[in-house]
Parts: structure tokens; sequence; C-alpha cells
């Protein structure tokens, strides 16, 4: 069969599933908590160093802060804002794609095109590719270094790759903190163990240690902020299933092309071994656990040797008909498929865990639609809109939000903060809770009185808290 023609198909399947998933819905998401808080608490500060210096939560991944800061003042009037910044991530996203398809020159044409469609169409990318977050420029950034890390083999005496790999890494923790765990790892894959006579050690030495240079010279200047950071232990309570969440996702997302997995050399699989199980001693030995999504960059590792037993395999099959346009539609249906389940695949690995961050977290579905809530109060209540209360997992930040772009004050909103909480709540109260079973029977216990229901919206359920208090006994 013509490989062109193969290729044409499954960039066509591609590019329709991209389009549906992420360019008609993803993309028109409304912002959730983290991306709502960024943007209201740290994209909006005066200048870069006021950014850098307000590093006091982990929501403020300062270089894509910074990016998201100056993307935010060139919008154009014509789009929505949230719209406008989601066009941000979304070019890392299609960057990233590009830097492994430029892998061409390390595996062949085929491998790095069906590594780059197995990862446009997985569940994970729909979700950051969009995501007002630096997990995708993170990606992007460590695919970067992945790359540079093989002209540094294949030419150890240029410098400036050197100093371009350093650069690079410097972005990377720049964006992510956690990112050096990635860059630990491309070291592990480069260890020069098969071919020290083209891949002198010193070499392999300034992979290792640039990294930490760059740690060090970012974050030492930020060492009572980071103390603070760790000391508000977020995270997921349950280590193992944390860990299986992140490793179930890429070991889904990239099945058809692991199950081509073959014999290799005992150096080949202990490097990959080492190198899938780095980020474990954080997920089972930090308390509390990781979010998994704090690792998704580091997908950018693990594709290095996925992608090299699929190389291995294609070219064992290169006489195979049949072989390479088999593995095109075994991606394609596996992840049209794991679109089709991806409920039941989120109820099954993070129900009762801790909130999805691989398959379908709530922010992704239909009923979250926050602007719609706001826009509904606004039209109920004009400019008269009285204070309203909203639970944490109501997601108050993107009500601050879309209430800031329908002029309605910021006072308004009422909610618990990390280092103050509501006391009480004034008659006429407006409350907003989610749609979670247990969120109005918590309320009425923490506050002693029943409100009356005004609406629902889907994710949200609106009420009311009466003129006359109405105390309930407990």
């Amino acid at each position: 069969m013509n490989i062109r023609r193969i290729n044409f198909f499954l960039i066509t399947a591609v590019s329709i599933i991209v389009a549906r998933q992420i360019l008609s819905k993803a993309l028109f998401r409304d912002l959730w908590f983290d991306e709502a808080l960024t943007f209201l608490n740290f994209a909006l500060l005066p200048d870069v160093a006021a950014i850098y210096k307000n590093y006091v939560i982990p929501n403020n991944q300062i270089l894509f802060t910074v990016l998201l800061k100056y993307w935010n003042q060139y919008s154009p009037g014509l789009l929505m804002p949230d719209f406008h910044m989601r066009l941000l991530p979304l070019i890392f996203a299609v960057s990233s794609l590009a830097v492994i398809y430029s892998w061409r020159r390390y595996f062949s044409r085929r491998a790095v095109l069906l590594t780059a469609a197995a990862l446009a169409i997985s569940l994970p990318f729909e979700i950051y590719a969009v995501a007002l977050r630096a997990y995708m420029l993170s990606l992007f950034l460590l695919l970067v270094c992945v790359g540079i890390a093989f002209k540094i083999r294949s030419s150890p005496k240029r410098m400036h790759w050197y100093a371009a790999y350093f650069f690079m890494a410097l972005a990377a923790v720049a964006a992510l903190p956690s990112n050096i765990v990635a860059l630990g790892g491309i070291a592990i894959w480069f260890i020069p163990i098969e071919s020290k006579k083209k891949w002198p050690p010193i070499a392999w030495w300034m992979l290792a240690l640039l990294p930490l240079l760059a740690m060090g010279l970012f974050y030492l200047p930020l060492a009572k902020q980071i103390r603070g950071i760790l000391a508000l232990r977020e995270g997921w309570n349950n280590h193992i299933q944390a860990a299986v969440v992140f490793y179930s996702a890429f070991l889904l997302s990239f099945l058809p092309l692991l199950l081509t997995a073959r014999s290799a050399t005992i150096t080949f699989w202990l490097k990959t071994v080492a190198v899938l199980l780095l980020p474990m001693p954080f997920f089972l030995l930090r308390t509390p656990a990781p979010f998994p999504r704090v690792f998704f960059p580091y997908w950018a590792v693990m594709l290095l040797p996925a992608i090299s037993l699929l190389n291995t395999f294609l070219a064992q099959k290169r006489r195979s008909p049949s072989a390479y346009p088999l593995l095109c539609a075994a991606v394609v249906c596996g992840a049209a498929g794991m679109f089709s389940i991806r409920s039941g695949l989120s109820d099954f690995f993070t129900a009762g865990y801790g909130m999805d961050d691989y398959f379908y977290p709530s922010y992704a579905r239909p009923e979250f639609q926050p602007h719609t809530t706001v826009k509904m109060l606004r039209e109920k209540y004009g400019n008269s809109l009285p204070d309203t209360y909203v639970s944490f997992n109501a997601d108050f930040y993107p009500l601050i939000f879309y209430g800031l772009l329908n002029n309605i004050s910021s006072e308004v909103w009422k909610f618990d903060g990390p280092r103050s909480k509501v006391d009480k709540l004034k008659p006429g109260t407006l409350v907003v809770l989610s749609n979670h079973d247990d969120e109005l029977e918590n309320f009425i216990a923490r506050f002693k009185t029943s409100p009356h229901r005004v609406f629902d919206n889907g994710f949200h359920q609106v009420y009311r808290l009466r003129e006359q208090p109405q105390n309930i006994e407990r």
C-alpha cells in the first residue's frame, strides 16, 4: 500500500478528531478555578518582577504567567478574552507536535508521525492543549531539550548547543519547578554507556548539571516563598492511585505503539525502567502526593523509549504491507474509543480519590458553564446583585472573572480563602453551590440555615437565604 496515501489518511483522521474535540469544543471551554486564579491574581500584576516575587502558591507558574500577561495585553477586541488566552497554549501544543516531527533525523518518518498523531488525539493532550496553565509550555520546552540533547550527542564539541540546553532548561524550570525531574529523566536516557567514543562523558555531565544550575539560579532567590508553598501540603492523599492515574493515562494513550515492543538490549531496558520509574518516588514519598497533572510534561521523556521501540518494530516490518496501516488504524480507533468512554474512564480511575487530571475533569464537561451562571444572575438581578457566597467546590474564581466581564464588581463575591473563612452570611445572600451530592447538606450544617433554590445551571446550583434567617437545629 502506498505510504503517502496512508499518511494522508492518518493526518486527515487526526485532523478531524482534533477539529472536533479541540477546535470546536475545548477551545471554547469556560475558565476553571486554577485558570481564572492564574489570570486574576498573577497575570494582572504590573510587571515581570512583581510576578516573579509573588511566588506564593503553585498556581503562579512564573514563565507561563509572564507570557500570558503580555499575550493578553495584545488581545484583539473582536475576540472573547478567554478564547484569545486559550490560543497561547494551543500554539505551544502545535509546536510540540512539530518538535516531535523534527525528530525524523533520529527516527523514521513513520515512527515520528505515528507518535505525534497518538499524542495529538490523546485525552490529556485535548485537556492541556488549551489550558491556561504551564503544562503545554513545559511539554514543548522539554521536547526541545530532548532535541538539543540529540544535537549534543551527535556534535559534542559545539558549545552553542550547551548554551541552548541551559537556556531551555532554565525556561522549563521557570515554567514548572517539577520539570527538573523530566530534565533528570533526559539525562538518564542519554547516559553514554554504549558509544563512549562518539559521546564523551563530559558532554553527558553537562546535560546532568546544567539543569541543576538553572534551577538554583532561578529559585534560590525565592527560597522563603518555596518554604511557604511546601507548607500548603496540596495534592492527593492516595499515593498509589495518583501514580496509577499518571501511568495509566500514558499507557492508554500510546497503547497501540507500546504493543510493538520487541527484544532490545539490556542497557536499553535498564534505561527505560529508570526513566519510567523516576517520577514514582515523588508519588510515594511526598505527603500528600503531587497532583498527577504535575507530571504531564514528563511525557516528553517517556516518549523516548516508546518511539525507540516503535522505530525498531517498523524497521523490522518494513517489508510487511499491513503493519504500518494497521498501526495507524489502531491509533485512530483507540483514541476515538477513549473519547467515547472518557466519562467511564474518569469514574474508574479517579472517583473518590481526587480531581481528574487526565480523562474527563469536571471543567471539561458540558455542564460546566460559569459564564452562563453569571449571565443568568445578571439577567435576574441586574445592577442590584446581592452579596453572593460561592463554595470552594463551585469554583468561585471563574465567577469572579466572568463577573468582571459582565460589569459585576468582585466585591459581590464571598468565598473561603486559604487563610480566611466566611464566618456568617447576611439574610438575602445568594449562595452558589456545586452539583456535588453533599454540597447543600454541608452548607446547611455549617451555616445553620436552609436556603431556597433560585435556579440550576448544570454544574452550579444557585440558592438564596431568606430575608429573615431560619435557624436549623442540629
